[in-house]
């Protein structure tokens, strides 16, 4: 008769996810859900034993200019704590906190408040308002200038 095993590990979630498979979810969400007209960029650097990810958001075309939603960091061999950057987590004097997530649980809810923060809102209502702006709208007797292109506007009357 053989003895049972004894097992003293604790529970754990088997269900854990890595944080760049959540960021990537998330980063299809606002394309479904802006109609594609906003995109998430995702940048990762993986150095000295920690990975670093810059959460970006730009309008689905070229001149458009991106914007930083947040960054955050963790260690390589542990996803939490997850280190957590915002303007969501700044001061009146700009003085930017740090948010430490602990759980997967705690990282979603980050997201939810940053993302649904009138800041946030704001730039991505700003990019999707400018990417319905086109110069095929404009008169022909405006013209506009950026970074040495002119775009002058057709008569649409």
């Amino acid at each position: 008769m053989s003895s049972p095993i004894l097992n003293l590990l604790p529970d754990f979630n088997l269900k854990a996810r890595n944080p760049l498979s959540i960021l990537d979810e998330f980063a299809q969400a606002i394309a479904e859900k802006t109609e594609g007209k906003i995109q998430a960029k995702i940048y990762v650097n993986e150095e000295a034993g920690r990975v670093s990810v810059d959460f970006d958001i730009t309008a689905n075309h070229p001149d458009h200019p991106r914007i930083r939603l947040f960054s955050l960091s963790y260690d390589i061999d542990c996803f939490y704590p997850i280190r957590f950057d915002s303007t969501e987590y700044q001061d009146e004097f700009g003085v930017v906190y740090v948010k430490k997530c602990k759980s997967e649980a705690s990282f979603t809810e980050a997201i939810i408040e940053i993302i649904n923060d009138e800041d946030t809102l704001s730039k991505l209502e700003s990019l999707i308002a400018s990417t319905d702006f086109s110069s095929s709208r404009l008169s022909s007797a405006v013209v506009f200038e950026t970074k040495n292109k002119q775009v002058t506007g057709n008569s649409s009357n």
